[in-house]
């Protein structure tokens, strides 16, 4: 377990570039300083402790009090011993994994689960507001997690796990999904495109979080976020009181 928590630990300190896709013709400085703002936005880390052959997978997640977290329900599927979250200097164990009740992979339908930390993350988290009403197709969106790393032009090659933030425009609706896509000829100012490892990250209108990372669906064939390609997010608001019902159990 401790070389498990050294590695993850290790990546956290020598890391040095940011997650996601960007515009190759914006400073990459106003993605980190816009990554700054979302403090509920945090990595978590699902591990296999095998000693033979120690793993882990990286993914993100969303801090919605002291002992609750939201993420992707499909990160948690294999078979992982143990669960953590990351604040800061601080590794949080997951002790109860609630997968949501409509999740089927199969359809990519109710792709959340809600992940409970009996210790705590600590007393000074800033807790994020759930937008309850429907997200509008045109919505101006921001989007944080921790994933790989690239630019548009490129897509995403480097795994550095750190965060990074920008934002997209919804474009259409599929099911319990808002989905937004990589454009080049009407970009927004920070346009963003999550990748793996951002799965469970946030997505906000108007500072409210309003949807979890679950999906790319790369148009080449490779979901490496590149012009064109497309990302999905669980819209919230469709689940809001499954939620809530869990997370008011032990609100602090």
């Amino acid at each position: 377990m401790k070389y498990i928590l050294s590695i993850i630990m290790g990546a956290i300190i020598l890391s040095t570039s940011y997650a996601g896709t960007i515009r190759p013709d914006v400073e990459e400085q106003e993605y980190v300083d816009f990554g700054k703002k979302f403090f509920c936005v945090k990595r978590l880390i699902a591990i296999n402790e095998d000693e033979k052959d120690p793993s882990f997978t990286a993914a993100s997640c969303v801090i919605l009090n002291k002992h609750w977290c939201i993420t992707a329900g499909h990160v948690t599927l294999n078979e992982f011993t143990s669960i953590k979250v990351l604040v800061g200097n601080k590794v949080c164990c997951i002790d109860t994994l609630v997968l949501n009740k409509n999740f089927d992979p199969s359809k990519k339908v109710g792709d959340i689960a809600l992940g409970f930390c009996k210790e705590g993350f600590g007393d000074d988290i800033k807790k994020p507001i759930l937008k309850k009403s429907r997200v509008e197709i045109g919505d101006l969106c921001s989007i944080a997690g921790y994933g790989r790393y690239g630019n548009m032009e490129t897509g995403a090659k480097i795994s550095d796990y750190q965060m990074r933030a920008g934002s997209n425009t919804i474009s259409y609706k599929y099911s319990d999904m808002v989905i937004c896509d990589g454009s080049k000829e009407n970009p927004t100012q920070l346009e963003f495109l999550p990748n793996i490892g951002d799965s469970g990250g946030g997505m906000f209108i108007n500072g409210e979080l309003a949807g979890i990372t679950c999906l790319v669906l790369g148009k080449n064939g490779q979901a490496n976020s590149k012009y064109g390609d497309e990302v999905g997010f669980v819209e919230l608001h469709k689940y809001i009181e499954w939620i809530e019902n869990h997370v008011k159990k032990t609100e602090m």
